[in-house]
């Protein structure tokens, strides 16, 4: 979409289309954080962090996905041209 096709109307929904994706957004983590609260309390604080450490994992190798950043080993950068990576 570009300039020319912004409105009111049109920014007015999307921003609301946002907002609501923002209070689902924030009562998760509230939900989020009771349970981690709940497993800590209860002795299952090793859990809980390999749980969050799983799942953050998959998210932030989602985001690298979609931004199409190619994922290269560390042995392979190891291996590169250095003059061809700068």
């Amino acid at each position: 979409m570009n300039r020319a096709q912004l409105t009111p109307e049109s920014v007015s929904t999307r921003s609301g289309a946002f907002s609501r994706i923002e209070d689902a957004s924030t009562l998760a983590m509230a939900d989020m954080r009771v349970i981690a609260e709940y497993m800590i309390s209860s002795g299952y604080a090793k859990e809980c962090m390999k749980i969050y450490k799983i799942v953050r994992k998959s998210v932030v190798d989602e985001s690298i996905y979609k931004l199409g950043v190619e994922r290269i080993s560390s042995s392979r950068i190891h291996k590169m041209d250095w003059k061809a990576v700068d």
